[in-house]
């Protein structure tokens, strides 16, 4: 009985983990091949525009962070920027409620 379970689970167990690690061993090499080859010959793909480009924005724009940040303290978007904290509900919220007022009356100007 014993040597029937073992030839019943064990053996097919042991064949899979031993097939499994072969297998295992073929995927992982493809993936690096892959890997290495877009590296070797990425960029004069490239080049060559066979990569397909994003029509959402050019491929040769680049964004400056800092010139980003200067535009936005030229437009001032921020100047009357205040953090109200909401209420939370076992507090009284009237507060809350004379700052949403008195924003809404600033939008409305």
């Amino acid at each position: 009985m014993s040597f029937r379970s073992t030839l019943r689970y064990g053996l097919p167990f042991l064949s899979f983990m031993v097939l499994g690690s072969f297998l295992l061993r073929e995927f992982a090499s493809i993936r690096y091949e892959v890997y290495s080859y877009k590296r070797r010959y990425g960029a004069s793909l490239k080049d060559r525009n066979l990569y397909e480009e994003d029509d959402d924005e050019p491929a040769n724009t680049s964004i400056n962070e800092d010139a980003e940040i200067q535009k936005l303290k030229e437009m001032g978007a921020n100047d009357d920027w205040q953090n109200i904290r909401g209420p939370r509900p076992w507090e009284d919220n009237s507060q809350f409620n004379n700052l949403m007022e008195n924003l809404r009356q600033k939008s409305k100007k």
